[in-house]
């Protein structure tokens, strides 16, 4: 094909200071045959002018100028703006940066096996002047059932499941491809869901759709600054109550994907949830607070016991 095989979309708001180190890490890509979209969703800096000024006379980069109306908004213009004829496509928030080999290595991996909708790899966090974050060499463990116990899923076992993205694998859109097929089956970015966790949202679809593979290696720099939306207070909250009620919704769900997702839950409810209370409560009573801590523990008992209702 002549046209790009990656779609890119960048949603962006006031990212004035990081949207041309965006640009630079693509045009640094070893495999170039993608475009880039950025949508400027109504930012109020100069981010606009910033991506004429990085994107010079490279023909791969349009921008989109939309009025604000949040980042799933932004994403599902970007994705209509995409040539029509680009199996893949890549959510690349306007403050990360991609490793040269990024491209290379998803677009190898989707085209090495068709049933695959999505990849992902792992990320380096980095703050606003590019440098590696201390204490946090990659994104959240991918963990699974093991009898009765959690054991977190090795580098070379490839498959992300299902449960482990119901358990916040750590996966952002920066870090993954999608199969455009498969993201139009799913129905893309839910743009009523708000900020927070509709990553997780879209991710849980593609999951039921067909195997989401892991690339061990860490592809993506992930900008970690004050100035991000998920840095807001109490939006986490808020949000992750939100999907965990759309998730344990089973009624919606196709018949044949019921049992699924009702095991992820009792997985999340029970070995994951106590996992998590005994941890918290071993902290707890180091710290001198052995109150707390058997508090936190009789939390997770009666969801526990909640569950086997």
């Amino acid at each position: 094909m002549n046209g790009p095989r990656v779609s890119i979309v960048s949603p962006c708001f006031n990212q004035e200071r990081f949207v041309g180190l965006m640009i630079a890490s693509l045009q640094a890509q070893t495999d170039r045959r993608w475009e880039l979209i950025v949508v400027d969703d109504g930012s109020s800096d100069a981010s606009a002018a910033a991506v004429q000024a990085a994107a010079g006379d490279d023909p791969r980069i349009s921008l989109l100028r939309r009025p604000h109306e949040g980042v799933g908004a932004a994403r599902m213009a970007g994705a209509a703006d995409a040539a029509p004829d680009s199996p893949y496509l890549l959510f690349l928030d306007a403050d990360d940066e991609l490793e040269p080999e990024m491209l290379e290595r998803f677009v190898h991996e989707l085209e090495s096996n068709s049933a695959l909708s999505m990849v992902h790899s792992r990320v380096t966090y980095v703050d606003e002047a590019g440098k590696a974050l201390p204490g946090t060499p990659g994104m959240q463990p991918r963990f699974v059932r093991s009898g009765w116990g959690v054991r977190e899923l090795s580098d070379d076992e490839l498959e992300t499941p299902f449960a482990s993205i119901l358990l916040l694998a750590g996966i952002i859109p920066s870090c993954s491809m999608i199969r455009r097929e498969a993201f139009t089956a799913v129905g893309g970015w839910d743009e009523d869901f708000g900020q927070g966790f509709e990553d997780t949202d879209l991710f849980l679809r593609l999951a039921l759709h067909g195997p989401i593979h892991q690339i061990p290696q860490r592809l993506v720099r992930h900008r970690r600054h004050p100035g991000q939306s998920s840095e807001q207070p109490g939006r986490h909250d808020a949000q992750i109550i939100k999907l965990h009620a759309r998730w344990r919704d089973l009624e919606r769900l196709a018949p044949e994907h019921r049992a699924l997702v009702k095991g992820a839950w009792h997985f999340y409810d029970r070995q994951f949830n106590w996992r998590t209370a005994r941890l918290a409560a071993r902290r707890l009573v180091g710290e001198g607070h052995p109150l707390s801590a058997a508090r936190f523990v009789a939390g997770s008992v009666r969801q526990s016991v909640r569950s086997l209702r």
